[in-house]
Order: C-alpha cells, then sequence, then structure tokens
C-alpha cells in the first residue's frame, strides 16, 4: 500500500549581485549534490523561529558543544558586582583584541561611581537648547550632580 503524501514547494530568490546571496547560492548547489538542502532549510527555520521566541532548544539540539559552552560562562555574582562587572569588560576586551578589535584608548581620569544611591527629589529637570554645541555641556552639567 502507497504511503500518503502531502508536500508543498516553496521558493525564493538570491540576488547573486549580492556577495553574501551569491556565497549562499553556491553552498546551495553544494547542498544539493549531497541531497541535503531540504534538510538544512527546515533546521535553519526551526532555529530562527525558536531562537526568535527566546528559546535554545533547537539549538542545542543541532549543536550541543554549545550547551557546554553556554555552561563555562561565569555567572556575574550580585556580591560585588562592580569588581565582577569590571573583570567580565576586562575579559571581554582581551577576546575583542585577539579577535583583532582596536582596543579603546584609557583615559587619563577614569568615571567616578558612587556606591551610594541617587536621590531622585531635588532632580530638577531643565529643557536643553537644541544645539549640537550645548549638548555636550548640557550632560556635563547633568552629571555634575552625582560626583
Amino acid at each position: 500500500m502507497a504511503k500518503d503524501t502531502f508536500r508543498k514547494r516553496f521558493t525564493f530568490w538570491l540576488d547573486l549581485f549580492k556577495d553574501d546571496e551569491f556565497k549562499l547560492a553556491e553552498e546551495i548547489e553544494v547542498l544539493k549534490k549531497k541531497r541535503n538542502f531540504s534538510r538544512y532549510i527546515r533546521d535553519g527555520l526551526r532555529l530562527i523561529l525558536d531562537l526568535r521566541a527566546g528559546k535554545t532548544d533547537v539549538l542545542v539540539e543541532l549543536f550541543p558543544w554549545v550547551a557546554d559552552t553556554f555552561a563555562q560562562v561565569e555567572p556575574i555574582p550580585q556580591k560585588d558586582s562592580y569588581q565582577a562587572l569590571q573583570k567580565q569588560l576586562a575579559r571581554l576586551e582581551q577576546h575583542l583584541i585577539r579577535e583583532g578589535a582596536t582596543p579603546i584608548p584609557r583615559t587619563s581620569s577614569p568615571i567616578k561611581i558612587s556606591d551610594e544611591p541617587v536621590d531622585s527629589s531635588g532632580i530638577e529637570i531643565k529643557k536643553a537648547k537644541n544645539s549640537d554645541s550645548n549638548s555636550a555641556q548640557n550632560f556635563l552639567e547633568s552629571m555634575s550632580m552625582f560626583g
């Protein structure tokens, strides 16, 4: 007895004048020769839809090693969070530099962050003038009350 199937075909276009789409077209040809194209399309759509829904189930299913990578990430502790954040930022900066990013130059006067809570009851809100020349000064004046 023959198996009943219901199949539907979807067509899409690639602009071969765009480098990234040209590369996709080349990969599609390889996948078609290996008879893997449809499976990759299905998996790719499942993955994108799952990630956009805020889930990682399909990601871990398709790439189990990703779960191991997630497990190695150290969470930032709540206690001493400023120091932990500084360490995390330093690690990220080193990683980006290893990947070829240009380091951000250090300033001679680092920004001081107060540990004391800010009392917002005395904050006065003024309407700033719409001028590029005043925007930096307005910002600095507004931040001076926190230092």
